[in-house]
């Protein structure tokens, strides 16, 4: 019996140390197939040169693995990175991609997404079954452990939009 209850707790913590993420315990879901409507619409000519790129997703994303994955370049998707300032609404569904200088007029600019953008996890109570909380692996409940996301796949992409190795890509050209 005390074999089995020194293996149960190295498994737990084996377990618990694998799934932690900063100091808080999540288990990554499966990947979920997500479409987004984009603005610029994707070939838009004539874009005021001071235009925000703005994202409207299907889930509520983690704003940190956006940042990561989320590019407007210039000329083409090898161009020159525009430096930006990327905001979010409260429900994390709505990206707003603000360049922190003016773009070039009549210039052609691409934006990449690549796939794997998270979507934000949730909360799961201290009494919840299963790890970490009062159930199967023995915790003790209390606090709240972090779920993590699913890593999202951009497989519906917004008509004009193209699907580019592993994420979707997109153009839009400024004005004069």
């Amino acid at each position: 019996m005390r074999v089995l209850q020194l293996l149960a707790l190295v498994v737990a913590g084996g377990l618990a140390g694998a799934c932690s993420r900063e100091g808080s315990k999540s288990l990554e879901g499966a990947p979920v197939s997500g479409s987004v409507a984009v603005s610029p619409a994707p070939g838009t000519t004539g874009v005021q040169r001071n235009a925000a790129v703005a994202v409207q997703f299907d889930y509520p994303m983690d704003s940190a693995s956006c940042a990561n994955r989320f590019a407007v370049h210039m000329g083409d998707s090898s161009g020159v990175t525009v430096p930006g300032r990327m905001m979010w609404d409260s429900t994390y569904r709505h990206m707003t991609f603000v360049p922190v200088t003016m773009m070039a007029p009549g210039t052609r600019y691409v934006v990449t997404m690549r796939d794997g953008m998270m979507t934000h996890g949730s909360m799961m109570s201290g009494d919840a079954r299963g790890m970490g909380g009062g159930g199967m692996m023995g915790g003790t409940g209390g606090g709240q452990q972090r779920m993590a996301g699913s890593p999202m796949m951009f497989d519906h992409a917004p008509s004009g939009a193209m699907r580019a190795g592993a994420g979707m890509v997109w153009f839009f050209t400024t004005g004069t």
